[in-house]
């Protein structure tokens, strides 16, 4: 997938970043992507936008913002795997990887 601009790349050089497919179906963000785009009629532009959680019609309260960086690295972690291995999916540089949120 290519990043164009992050916050760690203001000057949108773009880095091209890797997905890896997950050995479980229901899990696999690869696998998920195309009913993503045809569910949320994504055609153009961002594949990643805001949500108004109240529009949607979504209980705030069982919905957070946690970004797929942070999430990758606690599944990860949870799952036992070290985190050399999935430091290289981040955007952020090492020293600026937050804390783990492991429950």
């Amino acid at each position: 997938m290519m990043l164009r601009l992050s916050k760690t790349d203001q000057e949108g050089e773009g880095r091209t970043v890797g997905i890896p497919y997950d050995s479980h179906l229901k899990t696999c963000s690869v696998r998920a992507f195309p009913a993503w785009l045809q569910t949320s009629k994504i055609a153009d532009g961002p594949i990643f936008r805001g949500v108004d959680q109240q529009r949607a019609g979504l209980d705030a309260e069982q919905f957070a913002g946690y970004s797929p960086r942070a999430g990758l690295a606690t599944a990860a972690a949870a799952a036992g795997v070290s985190q050399p291995s999935f430091a290289g999916s981040s955007t952020r540089p090492p020293s600026l990887n937050a804390p783990l949120r492991l429950q």
